[in-house]
């Protein structure tokens, strides 16, 4: 988080961060955002956005715990980032996340009809058949987090019954390390 700066997307680099991911800024500057892929490259900048479903079952922009007022509206903001061609864009259902029942698939066909970048999916996965959904719906990935702290599957468990679901997944029989 944070940040705000091209200087700050620099130092993430050279620290040897592979891409970057920049959210609230961008609301704040757009232009930050073609500045970025201007200097970069776009195969390093994914946006993050934040939304929820307004009592229409609408997408609205969600920032700063809501207390920020936005200039975009959520379609507005999905083309701005799609005609940047930012490299990637995460899509997180802030009113899904950390409940682990489930991502916001309804918003997948509109988003792949839509956008010409990557989407990973984020917020509600609490189960393997979770992100196996998401792939399925036209997730390009399944970002995750409380599943992997507040459940009993492991990361091994996730890959290997994608791998049994026939979804190419990287299962190193030995580490790194």
């Amino acid at each position: 988080g944070g940040i705000s700066t091209l200087e700050d997307i620099n130092c993430c680099l050279n620290e040897g961060c592979d891409k970057v991911v920049i959210n609230s800024y961008i609301l704040k500057n757009p232009e930050f955002l073609r500045d970025a892929i201007h200097c970069f490259g776009s195969q390093c900048i994914i946006v993050s956005v934040d939304y929820r479903m307004d009592n229409k079952g609408n997408p609205v922009i969600f920032s700063h715990s809501g207390f920020d007022d936005c200039k975009f509206g959520f379609f507005e903001y999905i083309d701005f980032i799609n005609e940047c061609q930012a490299g990637e864009i995460i899509l997180t259902n802030v009113d899904k996340e950390g409940w682990m029942n489930g991502l916001d698939l309804e918003i997948l066909p509109w988003a792949r009809e839509k956008l010409d970048i990557p989407i990973l999916l984020h917020g509600g996965a609490g189960s393997p058949e979770h992100i196996y959904d998401g792939i399925q719906s036209g997730a390009s990935a399944v970002c995750a987090g409380s599943i992997f702290a507040y459940s009993q599957y492991g990361y091994r468990d996730i890959k290997e019954f994608l791998k049994r679901k026939n979804i190419p997944v990287r299962l190193d029989t030995e580490s790194f390390f």
